[in-house]
């Protein structure tokens, strides 16, 4: 619901005379708030005005040329580029969320994990201060890994924000034991056997 205030122009004869009217019982329903309409009225003659709803609706269907505009102030939203995040050990405490660049200047970023994620031990990170490089060039995230998480893929809502959110992003960090497991095997013992046998004691 908007309070509309209506302002009229009337020409008489070569002055222009400008009068405002404030109305208290003008209400209307519209979708935009910004909306606000304005009565261009031509007129040669003194025309006599009720000051109410209904009398200013006879006089602008047969007086007047309404117009209405609607103004709108967008502000763009900042973005970000991703890349992938590579497959980590398990017990890895790290990994490094890289980026290609960004728009807008964000200053702020948040990491909104899934319920599986959160039950391996991950956190949500809110709003976190963050110097993104000047000029939106390339740079790194360091996501933090509990110690207690398996090996799966984890999935989070990422994105960036200054004065506004940007779009969501969806990041995936996978853990498992990719790697073939190593032995490190004890020295060359020597001993010599037992007089007649082929063992040895001792």
């Amino acid at each position: 619901m908007v309070r509309t205030i209506a302002y009229l122009l009337l020409i008489f004869g070569s002055s222009n005379y400008i009068f405002g009217i404030n109305s208290s019982n003008l209400d209307n329903d519209f979708s935009n708030t910004g909306e606000v309409f304005a009565l261009l009225v031509e007129s040669r003659d003194i025309v006599s005005l009720e000051l109410n709803n209904s009398g200013l609706e006879t006089f602008t269907a047969t007086n007047c040329k309404t117009t209405s505009t609607n103004d709108s102030v967008y502000f763009a939203k900042p973005t970000i580029a991703l890349q992938t995040i590579p497959t980590i050990c398990k017990g890895k405490p790290t990994v490094n969320l890289s980026y290609t660049g960004t728009t807008q200047s964000p200053t702020k970023y948040s990491i909104i994990f899934s319920a599986t994620a959160k039950a391996q031990g991950f956190s949500d990170v809110i709003d976190k201060s963050h110097t993104f490089n000047s000029g939106g060039g390339e740079g790194n995230i360091s996501i933090n890994i509990p110690s207690g998480a398996g090996n799966g893929t984890y999935t989070a809502t990422f994105f960036v924000s200054n004065t506004e959110k940007g779009d969501d992003k969806t990041i995936t960090i996978t853990i498992s034991d990719n790697q073939d497991p190593t032995i490190t095997a004890p020295a060359n013992v020597s001993a010599n056997t037992d007089s007649g046998k082929c063992t040895a004691t001792g």
